[in-house]
Parts: C-alpha cells; sequence; structure tokens
C-alpha cells in the first residue's frame, strides 16, 4: 500500500482486499496500518446462513447494522441468549465476552466492525482474498485448521462443536 501523504482521505482505498473469512466476506474501511495500530473498521456481508461459531477475544467490538437483522449470542446470568439487531442498532461486544453471529434471516445482512487493530491483524491472516461475492480457494477443512491455528497464537478461545450445536449452531 502506498504511504498516505493527505491528514484526512476516503475509503476504502483502491486495493483494499476484499477477504472470505469462509462465510463473512469483509472490505477493509480502516486497517491497522492506517489508523496507526489504533483500531480497524471493516464493511461485512452475511449472506442468509452464514454463522461465526462461538468463540471470544480480549479485544473489543462494536456491531453497527447497515442493513437486514442478525442475531448475536449473548450471555445474560450464565445463560446463553440470541439478541435480535436490525437496521440502525448497534452492539458492543466486551473484552473476552463469549459471543457468535448468525444470520436467520432470508436476506442479506451489511454490517460496520469496529474492532482493535490486534483482531484485524487476526482476520488479515486468516481471511482469503476473494472477488465480490466469491469464498476463499482454500477447502473448509483445510481453513479450519489454519484460523484454529491463528486462534491459538493469537489465545482465542474456540467452542467445540458440541458447544455450537448446543447454542443452536451447526455447519
Amino acid at each position: 500500500m502506498s504511504q498516505i501523504s493527505s491528514t484526512a482521505y476516503k475509503t476504502p482505498l483502491p486495493g483494499q482486499p476484499r477477504l472470505s473469512l469462509h462465510g463473512p466476506i469483509v472490505h477493509w474501511l480502516a486497517s491497522a496500518q492506517q489508523t496507526d495500530d489504533q483500531f480497524c473498521v471493516l464493511d461485512s456481508l452475511l449472506v442468509p446462513g452464514v454463522f461465526v461459531p462461538l468463540h471470544n477475544h480480549p479485544e473489543v467490538e462494536c456491531f453497527y447494522v447497515l442493513d437486514g437483522a442478525l442475531q448475536i449470542l449473548a450471555y445474560q446470568n450464565n445463560e446463553p441468549y440470541w439478541l435480535d439487531v436490525e437496521a440502525g442498532e448497534s452492539v458492543v461486544v466486551p473484552s473476552s465476552a463469549p459471543h457468535a453471529i448468525r444470520n436467520t434471516s432470508a436476506s442479506p445482512v451489511r454490517l460496520l466492525m469496529i474492532f482493535e487493530a490486534r483482531l484485524g491483524r487476526f482476520f488479515e491472516e486468516v481471511g482469503r482474498p476473494v472477488a465480490s461475492g466469491g469464498q476463499p480457494p482454500l477447502p473448509l477443512e483445510e481453513w479450519i485448521q489454519v484460523f484454529a491455528a491463528a486462534a491459538g497464537r493469537y489465545g482465542y478461545w474456540l467452542a467445540s462443536p458440541e458447544e455450537n450445536a448446543a447454542i443452536r449452531l451447526k455447519p
């Protein structure tokens, strides 16, 4: 990426990658490099049926739904529940809070994701460049291994298949 010589600029910059996270498709609006390692902003698309399994990480996340409606798994008194989030609404996921995301609607969901730079670097590592609407070149099993290995290096917790099934998430 070329050096930016302006005090302000529009994003995405030419060449900003579009990545598949094997389900969600994300497009960088502000990368860790562009924000001097402070935060990241992604434009994300979740087509119907896509979900992000149960996990946690120390970085705080904020989701703002631009179009559509999705559900985010949260906990109250140690009991899981699915929180409905519609266009114009946002959710903050605190540090180390277990959470999952799913699109159970018949329409795509578009959202802004805002989070700390470290999580952005993780997405850069595990995401696979794609053309608009495409999926990554790796087969699912190989991508899961790459994802799990990177999550381990970052200290992120990933739920087991049984834990995901218990909250009604199945591949």
